[in-house]
């Protein structure tokens, strides 16, 4: 991953102006040897852009304000966000449209994005969600239920890293799981069951707020996004496959 201090804050290109919402506008999207598209950017960033541990924004000093101030953040990570976990094995089903090593930083990229929307959902940073583009096509948060409450979130690992995972190319840019973010490279990840997602009440006691009971797949589209804080990041928008009809090969659970 080429250094923090080679890449320059960006907008995205499309949609995660809807969250998986608002763009920041300004970067460039380029083209990899395979076609895959990235948008990259330059800025001054120091070797470790991040707090010791979970900071409230407004107790940063001010050159770290200066540097976190385009996500939209109430609470800044600590180091401990940069513990990204492992992959599975992935499937490459793009038929040579993505080369095998693009294939691979991209499935970096997804992962580096799964810990932060991870870590964002426990930490209550919906504006932030929006940012990484956590929602549907429409702009609906996938975790939309959870905000309306107070509780202790919590989203465990088989949120995070799915069982099974492969790489698509959409043929049609009117392809419904891509149509919104003009860019035809997208994940169909499989999370394992059952899977609860939690919520703790400040005076105790646990409800689950959402999961999977049965094996589900969903699509990500999107694209590497090279932010000079948090690195090569995937940004795009989520597609239950319970929203589409078109997909059987890539939402087929094994």
């Amino acid at each position: 991953m080429r250094s923090r201090a080679q890449v320059r804050r960006g907008g995205a290109l499309l949609l995660i102006c809807a969250a998986l919402s608002a763009c920041s506008g300004g970067g460039a999207a380029s083209t990899s040897p395979s076609g895959t598209p990235r948008v990259a950017a330059t800025a001054t960033v120091p070797a470790d852009p991040y707090p010791a541990q979970d900071t409230p924004y407004d107790s940063l000093s001010p050159s770290m304000k200066r540097l976190w101030g385009d996500y939209g953040l109430t609470v800044v990570p600590g180091r401990a966000v940069e513990a990204v976990p492992q992959a599975p094995p992935f499937a490459n089903m793009t038929d040579g449209h993505v080369s095998g090593s693009d294939a691979t930083l991209m499935v970096q990229a997804l992962m580096r994005r799964n810990r932060l929307v991870q870590w964002a959902v426990g930490a209550r940073q919906w504006d932030f969600l929006t940012w990484l583009g956590e929602s549907d096509g429409q702009g609906t948060p996938v975790f939309s239920g959870a905000q309306r409450q107070d509780e202790a979130l919590h989203l465990p690992d088989c949120f995070v890293v799915p069982q099974r995972l492969s790489l698509w190319w959409a043929a049609d840019m009117r392809d419904i799981v891509v149509i919104y973010q003009h860019v035809q490279t997208y994940f169909a990840l499989q999370f394992q069951a059952p899977c609860a997602f939690t919520a703790e009440a400040p005076g105790g006691g646990t409800t689950t707020v959402g999961g999977f009971s049965a094996p589900t797949v969903w699509l990500v589209c999107g694209y590497i996004f090279d932010d000079p804080v948090l690195g090569a990041v995937w940004r795009g928008y989520v597609t239950p496959c319970s929203a589409t009809t078109s997909h059987a090969a890539q939402c087929a659970v094994a």
